[in-house]
């Protein structure tokens, strides 16, 4: 499948979200009086669209709130909740898929059963993780063998990946492939994660950012051809916004978008990820400390990014 078309299906599926955001997140279907409820007292009933492929069957709510209460659900979809009649708040955790709903204050009448049907928001969004290239350095020629482990779907692969990539790898960092070279192998995926929050990193100005970008590889310790590969990818996106949030992943934190497999396994695999978001204004953030690569030996180097929502 072609990498836009790729995309798009997520897209389309995740366009399902923004279709329902007219719905209210918690409705009343129906209120019902019931004799053998106590008097002064009253049921409330939670229904949750869970989908069908949900394993978890269980919930943490509370009410008014009190302290968490982990429950099964009832027939794999409901909460049944007896209380004082009046006006009652519910907080509800499903899991780390959905964002946390708060009902707000739900007015019930004494001896009265209301059901409720609750919509649990999608906290993941869509993201294209865009041009991880892969660089090797072996300290002689050597027969190498590569295999992704993405998350995700793959979107385009350069050369093309089937299954695997076999290659010779020079000191020089030319890949070979029978009678053509490259310089790097090249991926991209898409993958649904959840929305970013903007922590530690850096806030950078559109104007500043080639000189930024060439503060921090410099600390990262990317050679000058790394650089400038990246800086001619990710500069005139960055250039052209007001202000940037930038936050860089590394080593096993890009473990979350796939990982690689190397044989022979190098003396040193570097990797770097870079997060941004075009923001409004400056915003006080503490600032990232760079992890530096160790060149020593056999060292592999990959770098790539994603604009985040």
């Amino acid at each position: 499948m072609k990498r836009s078309s790729i995309l798009l299906s997520f897209l389309l599926c995740f366009s399902g979200v923004f279709a329902k955001e007219l719905m209210p997140v918690v409705m009343l279907e129906k209120s019902t009086f019931d004799r053998h409820i106590s008097e002064d007292s009253a049921v409330y009933i939670f229904n949750f669209d869970i989908p069908d492929n949900e394993s978890n069957r269980e919930l943490i709510f509370a009410i008014d709130q009190e302290e968490n209460q982990k429950v099964k659900l009832i027939d794999n979809h409901s909460l049944e909740i007896t209380t004082s009649s009046g006006e009652h708040s519910f907080q509800f955790y499903y899991t780390d898929r959905f964002y946390e709903v708060s009902t707000g204050k739900l007015l019930i009448r004494s001896q009265y059963k209301d059901e409720y049907s609750v919509r649990l928001e999608d906290a993941l969004y869509p993201i294209e993780v865009e041009k991880p290239v892969i660089y090797f350095y072996p300290e002689k020629e050597t027969e190498t063998r590569v295999k992704l482990k993405v998350k995700g779907e793959l979107a385009f692969t350069y050369p093309l990946y089937k299954d695997q990539w076999i290659f010779t790898a020079n000191p020089n960092g030319d890949l070979t492939f029978g009678d053509k070279t490259y310089n790097y192998l090249f991926w991209e995926s898409v993958k649904m994660t959840k929305k970013t929050d903007i922590k530690e990193g850096f806030i950078v100005e559109g104007r500043n950012v080639i000189e930024f970008l060439e503060e921090k590889l410099t600390l990262a310790g990317l050679n000058s051809k790394e650089q400038a590969d990246f800086i001619t990818y990710w500069g005139p996106q960055l250039q052209r916004n007001h202000y940037n949030y930038i936050r860089f992943e590394f080593n096993d934190d890009c473990d979350k978008y796939a990982e690689l497999d190397i044989e022979p396994k190098p003396d040193n695999l570097y990797r770097i990820n870079m997060l941004w978001k075009t923001i409004d204004s400056r915003i006080p953030i503490e600032n990232q400390e760079m992890i530096r690569i160790n060149r020593d030996g056999f060292t592999v180097v990959e770098w790539g990014g994603q604009k985040i929502p």
